[in-house]
């Protein structure tokens, strides 16, 4: 008899022969005839039973250890889940799971898609298997004359989504994509079932932020900005805070861009400010220099902000000044703020780290091109061909592997916190391959499809766009 299965071998049963079958008839030797033999068969008949419970238990165990070994290594990923930017587990290799045609965003778990039909404009709402949970009629009789092109841009505050909804706009040379202004108005839906919460007029407004439950946003009026923060579902303002400096000439209001970083809301781009996102307290702002645009970085010990031509500036918390340093911003693809007095800076080409706190330039490494992530006091940097992962506070190289010199369209840094996506040439054939975030060594890999790229994270998904298709991905 055999038996099969996961976690299972297959075994040959040692049964005693039937009666009248000579043994050796079933592939054995005969036992003796008399006593020996009959003590021969009766020992053989209390080994099979003892083998099989034997087997049976190797299988059982080893089923236990990659049950327990897949429960702790989902509890890593999860300690990770709330970094913006993290893949869900990259356990096992993700695969595609179903696509749809057209622009489409994920928030919140739900992947977003809009579109015409001859009621209007539609925000269509799909779990991560694809399946419908909700539609929702956009209201564009609110937004601009082109109201046919409303399009939403949605981010989660809670227990609703908070959409910038922009109409009109130009459509990108040689592209899909379509160039708006500022959103015309903010559509409030429940994250549940898409029922229209509230519809607020926002022809003042030019960039919108999520702070936990309510929605901050920066508003343009008589070329000053003001920034409020608010609760979507009723419009109550929890504080207003105007900035001093006006816009300065020909720069245009869309440029103004404001975001929520570790407690803190950034202004940049059109000017520079800070403000604590409790209660409004303008904690400092700065005019946009001549030399281009102003770049603010906060994180859980202070803010950093980068003037062209000046040099990057960091503060406390309270806006005192701490440092003052030269160099370009270097934008981390995603970063879970490890080692917070850590800076890094682009200056004459290679990338620097410095401590704020202390004032110290501690490592230095050329021909980097890319700042794949920051996680966990580690950097993953891209450039000269290769992946490297070093050790954030020494610079040390923990692991480097190589990577073909044409990355493809929209390859993007994906890491669940244990793991990292590489591209790797094999046999003239891309493949996507896991490595070991800590020490580099490689997981699993899979081939790509010619003149597909890998996937990228999309509000905790795995997508990636082909052609006119949303891709959406899956273990």
């Amino acid at each position: 008899m055999a038996r099969g299965g996961d976690g299972m071998v297959d075994v040959e049963l040692d049964e005693p022969p039937l009666e009248g079958e000579p043994a050796a008839a079933r592939g054995r030797p005969a036992a003796p005839a008399g006593p020996l033999g009959d003590r021969l068969r009766r020992a053989a008949r209390r080994r099979w039973p003892v083998a099989v419970v034997a087997v049976l238990v190797l299988g059982v165990s080893a089923r236990v250890s990659d049950a327990a070994a897949a429960r702790d290594d989902a509890a890593v990923v999860a300690g990770f889940s709330a970094v913006p930017g993290v893949a869900p587990s990259l356990r096992v290799a993700p695969r595609e799971v179903w696509r749809v045609e057209g622009r489409a965003q994920t928030v919140a778990g739900l992947v977003l898609t809009h579109g015409s039909t001859p009621d209007g404009v539609v925000l269509t709402a799909r779990d991560a298997t694809g399946d419908v949970v909700w539609t929702a009629p956009v209201p564009t009789d609110r937004a601009s004359p082109a109201a046919g092109g409303a399009r939403p841009d949605c981010a989660a505050a809670d227990d609703v989504l908070v959409c910038e909804v922009t109409g009109g706009g130009v459509r990108a040379p040689n592209t899909d994509a379509v160039l708006g202004g500022p959103p015309d108005m903010l559509l409030t839906v429940r994250a549940d079932d898409g029922t229209t919460v509230r519809v607020e007029d926002a022809t003042d407004v030019v960039d919108v932020a999520v702070a936990d439950a309510d929605v901050v946003v920066a508003r343009v009026e008589g070329g000053f900005v003001r920034v409020e923060r608010a609760d979507p579902r009723t419009g109550e303002v929890r504080w207003s805070t105007p900035l001093p400096q006006p816009l300065a000439d020909g720069v245009p209001p869309e440029t103004v861009a404001i975001d929520v970083e570790a407690g803190l809301v950034t202004v940049e781009d059109a000017l520079g400010a800070v403000i604590d996102v409790d209660d409004g307290t303008l904690v400092g702002a700065w005019p946009r220099p001549p030399a281009g645009p102003i770049t603010v970085d906060a994180t859980t010990v202070g803010f950093t902000v980068w003037r062209p031509a000046v040099g990057a500036s960091w503060f406390d918390r309270d806006g005192s000044v701490g440092a003052w340093f030269p160099g370009d911003p270097v934008r981390t693809e995603v970063s879970d703020g490890s080692a917070p007095e850590m800076v890094l800076v682009r200056v004459d080409g290679s990338l620097q780290a410095v401590d704020v706190r202390e004032g110290f330039h501690l490592w230095t490494r050329s021909g980097v091109e890319r700042v794949l992530l920051r996680i966990d006091g580690l950097v993953a940097l891209e450039g000269d061909g290769a992946v490297r992962v070093v050790d954030l506070r020494t610079g040390d190289l923990l692991w480097s592997v190589g990577v073909p010199g044409d990355r493809g369209p929209d390859q993007a840094a994906v890491t669940d916190g244990v793991r990292l996506l590489v591209l790797a040439e094999r046999d003239g054939a891309r493949r996507l391959v896991a490595r070991d975030l800590r020490t580099g060594s490689e997981r699993w890999s899979t081939p790509l499809q010619p003149g597909r790229a890998g996937p990228a994270v999309d509000g905790g998904l795995l997508v990636s766009r082909e052609g006119r298709d949303h891709v959406v991905w899956g273990g």
